[in-house]
């Protein structure tokens, strides 16, 4: 398995219990969405709801945490070749990070483009790599994962 490294140092919830995702720090927290942009807000609340009951409470940057899951999100609702089914957003504390991923049907691995600078859009991996300590994508034997990795405060 090749894994691609980018290391830096409610309306719409299909829920599920056949996905669970196990972390340093216990079990992740793993909703299914349906792949449409109306979903962005509904990936949103989920992740507010997970960061919230994070320990400490707010030890994580909140809004940080909501933009990268929503470019993760837009990005499989956009690029992938999902033909409708249902993508799995996780995210899980970690020791010192907060994990988002974002499970699609897709093998395709992510390119991001040469220069998103002369895109007219084209620049929401450019934001994950800027705003997450690490971030990369995972090919599997259904699809792909891509995950961002969150720093909170020093513990």
């Amino acid at each position: 398995m090749s894994v691609i490294y980018h290391d830096r140092r409610d309306s719409g919830r299909l829920h599920s219990t056949a996905f669970s995702t196990e972390s340093a720090a216990g079990l992740g927290h793993s909703t299914l969405f349906r792949p449409l942009p109306c979903e962005v807000a509904s990936v949103r609340r989920h992740v507010r709801e997970v960061v919230i009951t994070c320990r400490p409470p707010a030890s994580y940057p909140l809004d940080t945490v909501q933009l990268v899951a929503t470019e993760l999100f837009t990005n499989a609702v956009r690029h992938s070749a999902h033909h409708g089914a249902p993508l799995l957003v996780v995210v899980q504390e970690r020791r010192t990070t907060l994990r988002v991923e974002v499970h699609d049907p897709d093998p395709e691995m992510l390119v991001a483009p040469a220069r998103p600078d002369l895109a007219d859009s084209g620049r929401g991996l450019l934001l994950v790599d800027l705003l997450s300590q690490e971030w990369g994508v995972v090919p599997g034997p259904t699809g792909k994962m891509v995950f961002a990795e969150i720093a909170g405060p020093c513990r």
